[in-house]
């Protein structure tokens, strides 16, 4: 029956989160939206930040990483303790979650570090970095992979997480709205199914009334994000705001539950 799915907590991929350890420090010398794209971003990675000294509390005897016996709790200490420099969301006086998303996810063809557009996460297109959207939905804004209504907020670390926010298309954001991230069909009649999932979408999306279908050649990076917000996120954080991230394959029956089918 396709509307029935079976409901079991999907298992970690340890071996997709521990890819996961690059940390950036972004400094730009303009933050106004409205200007053309002058500003310079550097990317300069905290200097232990190599991968046998990243991940050192974890190493075995033979200094290796052995993933199948690695605890989730070790793995979970050590991306927390190392999350550093929290963004803000928007600031016009220090590099915010604009940039980083500029310095990311751009198209730094000319090799100069500096991004002049970016790569919209659902269109599978790039689009002029500057400007971007002010509340108009007219030009590109943020996506929260992990959807604020399903347990991030408004606030907090969570919440400005950029292994979880990319550039997305306005309207293509807000057609998928806080649809859990899965094969159309699975859950819902494939009769609910539309392909593309939005008509600016890229070709290869899909959305029903509970799914949502990235570009197949995007799907890795939203599965390593999910997987991430799940394992950094468990509800220990100082800040009474964050909460227990889960993932599952039946999210709509867990409190805080996002899922990849």
């Amino acid at each position: 029956n396709q509307n029935e799915i079976e409901c079991e907590t999907l298992p970690l991929l340890a071996s997709s989160i521990l890819t996961i350890g690059h940390h950036l420090h972004h400094s730009l010398n303009s933050n106004d939206p409205s200007s053309s794209s002058s500003f310079v971003v550097s990317a300069q990675p905290y200097a232990d930040c190599g991968i046998s000294t990243y991940y050192s509390s974890l190493l075995t005897n033979n200094n290796v990483i052995d993933i199948d016996t690695v605890a989730r709790d070790a793995m979970h200490t050590l991306i927390k303790e190392t999350h550093r420099n929290q963004l803000p969301y928007t600031s016009s006086r220090s590099s915010d979650v604009w940039d980083a998303l500029i310095a990311l996810d751009g198209d730094d063809s000319n090799g100069d570090g500096s991004s002049e557009s970016v790569r919209l996460i659902y269109a599978n297109t790039f689009v002029a970095a500057i400007p971007y959207d002010q509340g108009t939905c007219e030009y590109w804004n943020r996506e929260h992979l992990w959807p604020r209504s399903r347990g991030i907020g408004n606030s907090g670390k969570d919440n400005t997480d950029i292994h979880h926010l990319r550039p997305s298309d306005c309207n293509i954001n807000a057609a998928r709205s806080n649809n859990y991230f899965g094969t159309c069909g699975t859950s819902r009649l494939f009769s609910e199914c539309s392909s593309p999932a939005h008509l600016e979408a890229a070709f290869d999306t899909e959305k029903d009334s509970v799914t949502f279908l990235p570009p197949e050649n995007r799907r890795g990076d939203v599965a390593r994000a999910i997987l991430y917000m799940d394992l950094r996120y468990d509800g220990d954080e100082d800040s009474t705001t964050t909460m227990d991230l889960v993932v599952s394959d039946c999210p709509e029956s867990v409190v805080n539950g996002a899922g990849m089918g």
